[in-house]
């Protein structure tokens, strides 16, 4: 087999199938390294029928500039039959730091919102939760509804524990006060939180 770098972006691409996690790994830094030079290619891979392909590729377009074509690919991808791909695509539109300009897409909290209540595999719901949860994307009303929904229809502990986390720093913002005050007054009313009847 040839080393990565003697690998065109397309073979790049195709070697993501692969049930080795550390060579898939580094066929997605090679890959995102190479960018520009490699987002044709992972555009196209988005299209693939195997899976462990296209998670590969949205992963690798979390670090690519973003326009309308990268954005709908992974606007796609958010809704993919398979929870690996879901999950890199979630990612990929809602991580500010990995992106050249710092800017993400329009309605990355429109997306991440309805993964974090429609998504089929509760680990992708937990991480957008995680993602959520102390304000990172801001306190949208959207935000706030999603978590008082959880609280009210949803029985998975670390859903309902990240739910209340956010909805108790909403009602008690930390402003200014010293973190071990703070942090006693949030425990509390998370636990208050908690135990809401589901």
């Amino acid at each position: 087999m040839p080393t990565l770098r003697a690998m065109t972006c397309d073979e790049l691409v195709r070697s993501l199938d692969t049930p080795n996690k550390a060579e898939w790994r580094a066929t997605v830094h090679e890959l995102l390294t190479s960018l520009p030079v490699s987002r044709d290619a992972l555009l196209r891979g988005m299209l693939d029928d195997k899976p462990m392909v296209r998670a590969g590729c949205a992963a690798a377009l979390d670090h690519a500039d973003q326009n309308d074509i990268v954005e709908e690919a992974l606007r796609l991808a958010a809704r993919d039959q398979d929870a690996r791909v879901r999950n890199m695509a979630l990612h990929s539109l809602s991580c500010a730091p990995c992106k050249p300009d710092g800017c993400l897409v329009d309605d990355s909290v429109a997306i991440l919102v309805d993964a974090l209540l429609n998504d089929p595999t509760i680990r992708n719901r937990r991480r957008v939760a995680g993602e959520l949860m102390w304000g990172q994307h801001g306190r949208t009303p959207e935000i706030t509804a999603a978590f008082t929904q959880i609280l009210a229809d949803d029985t998975d502990q670390k859903l309902r524990h990240r739910a209340a986390s956010y909805l108790a720093s909403t009602e008690l913002p930390r402003e200014g006060r010293h973190y071990g005050e703070w942090r006693r007054v949030h425990g509390a009313r998370v636990a208050v939180l908690e135990l809401l009847e589901n």
